[in-house]
């Protein structure tokens, strides 16, 4: 009697039971049922076009890509790349985005930090997950999909070094369990071998296709992402995102000043200008989305705010800009009103000031300023017929050093009144330097740089780092009480970063994901880099961790944690992460292949009745059902008793 699973499966769900399949989301199912829905729309071609932009080059439905990204492969598909962007590999990488995995995500208890700080507690909402970012992200997208507000990344800028990531179709997680357990039984070594062609963009294109098709996946529809790259693959990337989110969906390319042009930077100027910059490419899930605006002060005091306001409270200089910036209604009482406080105020130069008050010092003038900058101004001049009719309107009102005038338009302006009225353009309204103090960087930030790393977050591994800076400033773009997701983490400097941003009261979450990948002295590296491995193995030594960037990176937020606990005590923050490593399914697989018998077929329905893999415990399980379910593994779960039996309730 030949039996296969799927009469089984089929009889359960005549039944009405739930059958899991133990794998992650099926994306070509997904696609083409997303695309049958939309036949019915009036507006198929922009919706289209939102769902899969990587089907359209300049403008052109691409039908050939449009089956691709849904599965459907021509025979030759390697003669068909001829979309946006093309390289040796793509369509392998293609259906590595398409390829489910049986992967899960294991508690790991002992290794995590509680939201209090208290090591070896599980109530934080921030996740740590050990594990091919890849494999992970897949296991993430039934539970994650359209969740993620912000993701970060800081992906391999392939300048030449090691590549680790040597994605097979196939077997994702096999290859990352042989690359994690490192050895055999007979103690050969067996891990993943580095890919050494660190030039190759097709391996480089073929690494962060599959990630980011998942990243767009994870977003929420007002999400974002920002990666961090260099010169090497920047072009590259920008096309790579075009073909996955849609041109239409970049944002920006901000340019990032790393360093000074100076030291060994200026070793070979002859050959080529020093770098000096690093990028980040912004895009967006859709267009459906909201960027705070960021201010940033200016470097230097700008010398045209000269003069001073004198003989007014700053009470009621403050009533003064009030109405000016139409926080107050300006009807002819309250102009009025705004008129008699200035009748008693004149000026000074701050020279004269600097004089009488003996500030002699540069630094002692700059603080001065700084500090007295709601009462120093300059004037600038008006365009238009402006100019004349404020002298027509002071003409018939009196002869004071300020007062206040009220356009046509209803907007009040502070003139100062002493102007040369013989000027074409005579200067003015009064602009006051407090309201100037910052400026838009726009996207060059020249204040951010990424050297000079070494002590930030506690930790060694100098070329791992980005700054916290850049960190804190690209979290500051996004509306607070969001999660964000950085499966390149690194040193984890984005959960430093967001700890030190939650202490303005905002709840924001972190999922962080990085290889445990070992740290390790290469005879083939430079000295510099050698010496850089040697200090972060002797840190990892001395704090009793394994050699590998994960524990630098879960150290980190331990230490960062302890420093926000010690400098805001008062602050309600979760210090803490849930740590989860990448693993096999718990659940043993079920034989499907045809059964020779009746008997085989009950040796096997006996053998399932112990359904969990050797080692593993019923919490495993509880996790892997909550990702197969769609569930968040930032839910509690807690477990309670029931006849003498465990029995694990997730979020009440």
């Amino acid at each position: 009697m030949a039996t296969k699973s799927n009469d089984i499966k089929s009889k359960l769900q005549a039944q009405g039971a739930t059958v899991i399949d133990g794998k992650s989301a099926n994306i070509v199912a997904d696609n083409i049922e997303a695309f049958k829905a939309l036949l019915c729309s009036p507006e198929l071609r922009n919706r289209v076009a939102e769902l899969f932009p990587c089907a359209f080059a300049d403008g052109e439905l691409q039908m050939d890509a449009l089956l691709q990204s849904m599965g459907q492969y021509a025979d030759n598909v390697e003669d068909h790349e001829s979309y946006p962007i093309s390289w040796r590999g793509k369509a392998e990488a293609e259906k590595r985005a398409q390829t489910m995995t049986t992967a899960t995500l294991r508690p790991c208890i002992e290794e995590s930090v509680g939201k209090d700080g208290q090591d070896g507690a599980f109530d934080s909402q921030n996740l740590y997950i050990e594990g091919d970012n890849l494999e992970v992200l897949k296991v993430l997208e039934r539970s994650y999909a359209g969740q993620i507000k912000m993701i970060y990344i800081d992906p391999p800028y392939n300048t030449g070094n090691d590549f680790i990531y040597n994605d097979k179709y196939a077997d994702g997680i096999q290859t990352y369990l042989e690359y994690t357990k490192q050895k055999d039984d007979k103690g050969n070594d067996k891990s993943t071998k580095k890919e050494t062609s660190g030039a190759s963009h097709s391996n480089w294109l073929s690494m962060m296709y599959p990630r980011l098709e998942y990243a767009k996946r994870l977003l929420s529809d007002d999400g974002v992402i920002f990666i961090s790259i260099d010169d090497n693959e920047q072009a590259n990337l920008k096309k790579l995102c075009d073909m996955v989110f849609g041109e239409t969906r970049r944002i920006n390319i901000i340019s990032i000043k790393m360093s000074e042009a100076s030291g060994v930077k200026m070793a070979h100027t002859n050959k080529r200008l020093p770098k000096l910059k690093e990028y980040v490419v912004v895009y967006s899930k859709s267009d459906n989305i909201f960027i705070n605006p960021i201010k940033t002060p200016k470097l230097t005091w700008d010398d045209e705010y000269k003069t001073i306001i004198t003989n007014i409270s700053d009470e009621s200089l403050s009533y003064i800009k009030s109405v000016i910036n139409g926080e107050e209604e300006a009807d002819n009482e309250t102009i009025n009103r705004c008129n008699a406080i200035l009748s008693k105020a004149n000026y000074k130069s701050l020279s004269k000031i600097y004089y009488e008050f003996k500030i002699e010092s540069q630094e002692d003038k700059i603080k001065y300023n700084y500090k007295n900058s709601h009462k120093i101004f300059q004037t600038v001049s008006f365009g238009g017929g402006a100019s004349q009719k404020i002298i027509d309107s002071k003409n018939k009102a009196n002869n004071e050093i300020f007062f206040i005038h009220k356009s046509s338009e209803g907007k009040c302006y502070l003139i100062k009144g002493d102007f040369d009225q013989t000027k074409k353009k005579p200067r003015m309204q009064v602009l006051f330097a407090s309201e100037y103090l910052d400026i838009s960087p726009g996207d060059f930030w020249s204040d951010i740089k990424t050297t000079g790393l070494d002590n930030e977050g506690d930790v060694p591994f100098k070329n791992g780092k980005k700054p916290l800076k850049l960190l804190k400033r690209l979290i500051e773009l996004i509306p607070n009480d969001c999660t964000i997701l950085d499966f390149f983490s690194g040193s984890a400097t984005t959960a430093e970063a967001m700890f030190q941003m939650n202490v303005d009261g905002e709840n924001r979450k972190f999922i962080l994901v990085q290889l445990p990948e070992k740290i390790e002295i290469s005879k083939d590296s430079d000295k510099q880099a050698r010496k850089i491995a040697q200090e972060s193995i002797n840190f990892l030594e001395s704090i009793s961790k394994p050699h590998n960037i994960a524990e630098i990176g879960k150290e980190r937020i331990r230490r960062a944690g302890k420093v926000i606990k010690e400098e805001h005590p008062e602050a309600n923050i979760d210090i803490g992460f849930k740590v989860f490593k990448l693993d096999s399914s718990n659940l043993k697989k079920w034989d499907d292949k045809p059964a020779k018998d009746a008997k085989e077929v009950e040796n096997r329905l006996l053998g399932a009745q112990d359904m969990m893999v050797p080692g593993r415990s019923h919490l495993d399980v509880v996790y892997e059902y909550m990702l197969k379910y769609g569930l968040t593994l930032d839910w509690p779960v807690e477990c309670v008793k029931v006849y003498n039996k465990d029995v694990y309730v997730v979020a009440g």
